[in-house]
């Protein structure tokens, strides 16, 4: 049972990611798959990616659930630009996040993980409906004005903010937030530190590049070739240290296909210009990084864009490599902590880069002894036991959130109840979401043998969320859309008909419930008392063109599952204490609209339909002929247009066929000297 803490089940927790790539996967995602990893052993872990990509491969690898779910990211939020809040108010105005809150609500986690700034929506979506929300921060925040915007929009919808170094948290420190913010640094799978392997990759690595083992490999490794990366300053340091140092090879580890073509190829330019360009290598983004960082003698950092970490300086340093890096955000703290100050760069100096390089290149034995002492502090500070500890605590402190429940309490017993009134409620916790439609209701996975009914006072008791509604994806509204203006021109007579007659088409009324064990859907306006509708009144269409008003007594809008016993007293007609009359469904359409509003009533409308005229039938019956000759046309024009492209296909097969033969031949010739002869 979710949405609560039992003894039976262990607490839900939802993670969401902001990207899933199937090329490549971020320092980011690697630290959001190893929260996942420890939080699993106690809780049961979902992973919601935008995409299948490494990161859910990983993730499933882990037995942890996959959710594949699309939204929109928040740049500007990250970017403290003017435009956040509009940007803001136009996504919670949008499907996404109508069909966030309704995945919240189906899914029910006690608590999520947000991952990056960027990915504001689903923290906006839980906060909405009380679901505490962690918001692990991994970039540093752009400096402006508009910063402090930004920040208190991240602390309106977050229960603790996580950073990932000071530098990232700087913005919230001095926002006097200091009380809901945590550092928590990222750690690395010990795993890959397989002494004979590594030792293995190194040979195995070199060898592939003609790399001689008494050159000295120096190297940059990004997911990307970006320009924040600073692909372009190494390359400018290398040609600065090629002249005095002949036995140094260069490698560039990043894809390439990910990256702007553009810059890429400025990159070419800049290494076709230096001394010897047939000194860099160009390797892919390489996922199992124990087959690159052990090929390196020396790692560079050249970012120029500050880091909210530097995941990259991190893995260097626990493979035992010397690591130079600009002081660029996060990369400082890493390198300050491990105590290689004296390997800090000022961001952009390139000529103070190659001069720090140089001191290591001119002593190897030196190299070796800093490497060690690398691995040991990178250890101490950012090992994996220092990791678990602030997870553990972090999720000890979330799990203190979740709604307790009196286990004596009904409410206990299910997910979806339902008082003396019509309106079913779904439980999160001790939170009760009223539920607007069918829809609404069908779309949060519930099924009417699930709903309990108990008394008014507890649901009285109870805490009211938010109304639950029912929204369409913007690919089923457009198809829907599209059906509806197909059929509309047919349907029109038969609608407007309806409109003016106040009748029930036949189809309608063998679908409308006879059972008094069954549900209907009544206005919720109507709830707190249903009242008889006069056959003289007008037709209630303004209900059907916009929400009906607030009742007084009830939350809900839209429309509302009540039982079918539930009728309207036609006048005239005597009290019944009983109340179960038989009833039809009285119809009322508006043309171009899909949904149908009912009400029950105690017995038929005595409305009778008029014969048709003979010209009406007429008229009806040519244009159901008319109509399916134009289709008929239609499909006729399709076969032949297919008819004709195979036709095509098989000409020019056979007219290629000869000059392969030919093709063929003249490679075997050349192959088979003898036989040529």
């Amino acid at each position: 049972m979710t949405g609560m803490q039992s003894v039976t089940s262990k607490p839900k927790v939802m993670l969401f990611s902001h990207i899933s790539d199937p090329g490549r996967i971020t320092g980011a995602e690697k630290m959001l798959l190893s929260i996942g990893k420890i939080l699993a052993r106690q809780h049961e872990v979902w992973l919601v990616v935008p995409q299948p990509g490494i990161l859910s491969i990983e993730a499933e690898a882990l037995s942890i659930n996959i959710v594949i779910a699309d939204y929109p990211l928040s740049w500007s939020l990250y970017q403290a630009s003017a435009s956040t809040k509009r940007e803001l108010d136009a996504l919670q105005q949008s499907k996404f996040y109508h069909h966030l809150i309704n995945f919240l609500h189906m899914h029910r986690p006690d608590w999520i993980i947000v991952n990056t700034i960027v990915a504001a929506l689903p923290a906006l979506a839980a906060t909405q409906i009380g679901i505490p929300t962690a918001w692990i921060l991994t970039e540093v925040m752009y400096p402006g004005e508009y910063q402090i915007s930004s920040v208190q929009t991240v602390n309106r919808y977050s229960t603790y903010i996580i950073g990932i170094s000071e530098a990232v948290l700087t913005p919230y420190t001095g926002a006097q937030l200091e009380e809901k913010t945590l550092l928590i640094n990222p750690t690395w799978d010990r795993s890959a530190l397989d002494t004979e392997r590594c030792i293995q990759h190194r040979y195995t690595f070199r060898e592939k590049y003609g790399v001689a083992q008494q050159e000295l490999l120096i190297g940059v490794v990004t997911a990307m070739l970006a320009p924040h990366k600073g692909i372009a300053e190494f390359i400018m340091m290398a040609h600065i240290l090629m002249s005095k140092f002949p036995n140094t090879r260069y490698l560039i580890v990043g894809s390439q296909e990910l990256a702007n073509q553009n810059y890429v190829e400025e990159c070419k330019r800049l290494i076709a210009a230096t001394v010897d360009p047939s000194r860099f290598i160009f390797h892919p983004f390489e996922l199992n990084i124990d087959q690159i960082y052990p090929a390196l003698d020396i790692l560079v950092v050249p970012s120029i864009g500050d880091e909210g970490f530097g995941m990259t300086a991190l893995e260097g340093l626990a493979f035992a490599k010397p690591v130079v890096a600009y002081a660029s955000g996060g990369l400082s703290e890493i390198m300050i902590q491990t105590h290689n100050e004296e390997f800090l760069v000022p961001k952009g100096d390139v000529t103070l880069l190659s001069q720090t390089i140089a001191k290591l290149l001119g002593n190897e034995q030196h190299l070796t002894e800093i490497g060690m002492q690398n691995y040991l502090q990178a250890e101490q500070v950012f090992g994996l036991a220092a990791f678990e500890r602030n997870i553990n605590h972090l999720s000890e402190t979330m799990d203190t959130l979740i709604p307790q429940i009196d286990v004596n309490n009904p409410l206990l017993l299910g997910e979806f109840f339902k008082g003396s009134g019509p309106t079913v409620y779904l439980r999160r916790g001790i939170t009760l979401h009223p539920i607007s439609s069918m829809e609404a209701f069908e779309q949060v996975g519930g099924r009417f043998e699930q709903v309990i009914q108990i008394a008014d006072e507890l649901i009285h008791n109870a805490v009211l969320g938010d109304a639950i509604y029912f929204y369409q994806s913007p690919s089923e509204s457009t198809t829907r859309e599209a059906e509806q203006a197909t059929t509309t021109e047919v349907m029109a007579d038969v609608q407007d008909e309806a409109l003016n007659s106040f009748t029930t088409s036949p189809l309608e009324s063998a679908e409308s419930p006879q059972t008094s064990n069954e549900l209907v859907f009544i206005p919720a306006s109507v709830e707190a008392d249903v009242q008889p509708i006069e056959r003289s009144d007008p037709p209630p269409t303004a209900s059907l063109l916009e929400d009906p008003p607030l009742p007084a007594n009830d939350p809900v809008q839209g429309l509302i599952p009540v039982p079918s016993t539930v009728h309207a007293q036609q006048p005239n007609e005597p009290a019944s204490n009983t109340g179960t009359a038989s009833s039809d469904n009285l119809i009322v359409k508006v043309p171009g609209l899909v949904n149908s509003f009912s009400t029950t009533i105690a017995s038929k409308p005595k409305v009778r339909k008029k014969r048709r005229s003979k010209r009406r039938l007429r008229k009806s019956t040519v244009k159901r002929k008319a109509i399916n000759t134009l289709l008929n046309r239609t499909l006729k024009g399709k076969r032949k247009k297919l008819r004709n492209a195979k036709n095509n296909i098989g000409k020019k097969k056979s007219l290629q066929r000869p000059k392969i033969q030919k093709q063929r031949k003249l490679q075997k010739m050349k192959t088979s000297p003898k036989k040529a002869a």
